[in-house]
């Protein structure tokens, strides 16, 4: 009897290195592709903190602070509602709660409406007692959630404020309420 013999499997004929060569491409692109995904997702977490770092929250000023917002400069991470600054109204439309904000961090007040039933307009302003400014309105918006004024920058917490709003099913019959003038520790100023 007559055995035939194969040829024995060369694991490093040209067929197999042309498959681990594959491979071995595959791999170098699949660890490029890696490696470019977690630089772009450390460069965005990176310039959201840089960001961060930047403007109001960084350097409170007037020039940095009056007229922007708390949520986009992160000076709400720290922010409470003033003792005494929340105010539940009615008016025409329904109902809104009315706040008064404060960073300490910012050294900002702010205003911040929500309506408590159906969809209506607001218009939140934030009104500090200062000379030098009047009120600082957000644009007006058809909302279920909280809607914002900009933010009065009060060196040192020593001005006081009062957050107002408008509100209405539209900006026609669009009535307004306020809180008290208040300190950021609470304290009412509102004139008699």
């Amino acid at each position: 009897m007559m055995t035939t013999m194969l040829p024995p499997q060369n694991s490093s004929g040209p067929n197999e290195q042309i498959r681990t060569a594959r491979i071995n491409g595959w791999y170098t692109v699949l660890a490029a592709a890696l490696a470019a995904v977690v630089t772009f997702v450390g460069t965005v977490a990176y310039q959201e903190a840089a960001k961060e770092r930047q403007g109001c929250a960084a350097t409170p000023s007037r020039d940095n602070c009056d007229k922007k917002y708390a949520s986009a400069t992160g000076c709400e991470k720290d922010a409470i509602t003033v003792p005494g600054g929340t105010a539940v109204r009615t008016v025409p439309a329904g109902r809104m709660v009315l706040e008064l904000r404060w960073s300490r961090t910012c050294q900002t007040l702010w205003a911040r409406a929500q309506p408590q039933n159906d969809v209506f307009f607001l218009q939140p302003w934030i009104e500090p007692d200062r000379k030098d400014a009047t009120r600082f309105f957000a644009a007006g918006e058809r909302t279920r959630g909280w809607l914002e004024s900009p933010m009065a920058f009060i060196p040192g917490g020593n001005v006081a404020a009062k957050a107002c709003s408008f509100a209405g099913r539209g900006r026609p019959d669009a009535q307004y309420a306020c809180t008290a003038m208040l300190m950021p520790d609470g304290t009412d100023v509102t004139e008699s």
